[in-house]
């Protein structure tokens, strides 16, 4: 019988199936499809100036990852990228980048504005030219161990890690890193090499079962982790300091654009954004923009909604005022949900792995 969806505001047909690759992900293995993320590659001598000015965080070394946001000259969110340090033994500096594909043209455009005039940096926009999957889960080390003569241990292979050799007999990149906020790589081809890759993977992950899981999965796994993504949780309306970015905006620099601006709302930002268990929710979950309500008054808003079902949770992230966020914490907040006002609490932490362990290869 042919799978087929029947669309609803509550729970629909899709759940159980949903269910059931988040599962297998995050007590066994699986693998998915990440094509649809921007890439882009910056070189030349003039290349980590230019990233130090444009990105908050730091550039990293050779062989390392970090995650940055980039603001507007307003210190509000532009773009939030994955940077790794691809520079090799000739010594030529080299950066890979990955963000929204949805935000390429823009995110082009304020490149090309603000590159040096004197071609000291070139930046190229990939796009479709490199295609990615992601192997995650607490078996992907496992997986990935079959598929290559390199020793991509724990120990040797670190999370936050870049590295360039083959995986499956062809030439890959891998980033030791997973949106699912689980132990996972992200393995880069050329498109002509996508196709065997998979085969590949599934191969090397028949004795785990492996299985695929999809974009549904996945944007349940992030909200476990309280992950943002672009447009909902970060918009050119927001500081990095409300968006919760704190960790990835780099407090050694002296400078880079709109690092005054975004620095004027750190010690009191005007919102914050929130990780909400919304405890009233039985047969429908957030979206996002739904109304959130303390003591009558609507006082924020959801950007991202949907069900955890590692963590069995109703899940939503948001924002509300930060002068109100002691008494939300305190008294709970209600969502409002398909004309309903439902519970929900506020959670510090994630509710999936909240000291990061899994990423980092360490399981209890």
């Amino acid at each position: 019988m042919e799978a087929k969806d029947i669309f609803s505001f509550h729970r629909s047909n899709d759940f159980e199936h949903v269910k059931a690759e988040v599962m297998n992900c995050r007590t066994n293995v699986g693998v998915t499809d990440i094509s649809n993320f921007a890439k882009y590659q910056i070189t030349g001598k003039g290349a980590e100036a230019w990233l130090v000015n444009i990105m908050t965080n730091f550039v990293p070394k050779p062989g390392r990852i970090v995650l940055t946001s980039m603001l507007n000259e307003q210190g509000k969110i532009i773009g939030d990228f994955t940077i790794a340090n691809a520079t090799g033994n000739s010594g030529a500096p080299r950066y890979m980048m990955w963000g929204s594909s949805q935000a390429q043209l823009y995110h082009m455009r304020w490149f090309e504005q603000h590159l040096p005039d004197d071609g000291s940096v070139a930046i190229h926009n990939i796009d479709l030219g490199l295609l990615g999957l992601s192997i995650a889960g607490p078996n992907a080390t496992k997986v990935l161990e079959k598929l290559t003569d390199e020793d991509v241990s724990n120990e040797t292979f670190r999370f936050m890690d870049f590295r360039e050799h083959p995986i499956g007999s062809v030439p890959a990149m891998i980033n030791r890193i997973s949106y699912t906020g689980d132990l996972g790589y992200e393995i880069w081809v050329k498109p002509e090499y996508q196709r065997k890759l998979f085969s590949a993977i599934l191969e090397a992950g028949a004795e785990f079962a492996i299985r695929p899981f999809g974009m549904r999965a996945l944007l349940a796994m992030r909200l476990e982790k309280h992950f943002g993504t672009w447009f909902r949780e970060f918009r050119p309306i927001y500081s990095p300091f409300e968006a919760g970015l704190d960790r990835f905006v780099s407090r050694k620099k002296n400078t880079f654009i709109g690092r005054e601006a975004a620095f004027a709302t750190k010690g009191n930002p005007s919102l914050t954004r929130i990780c909400l268990n919304v405890t009233g929710a039985t047969d429908a979950d957030c979206l996002g923009d739904e109304p959130i309500w303390m003591n009558g008054e609507v006082i924020g808003w959801t950007t991202s909604g949907g069900y955890g079902h590692f963590v069995e949770q109703s899940l939503a992230t948001g924002y509300i005022p930060t002068k109100k966020l002691a008494d939300a914490r305190t008294n709970g907040v209600e969502i409002e949900l398909i004309g309903e006002k439902r519970k929900a609490e506020i959670q510090d932490d994630p509710p999936f792995d909240p000291e990061g362990m899994r990423m980092r290869g360490i399981f209890q």
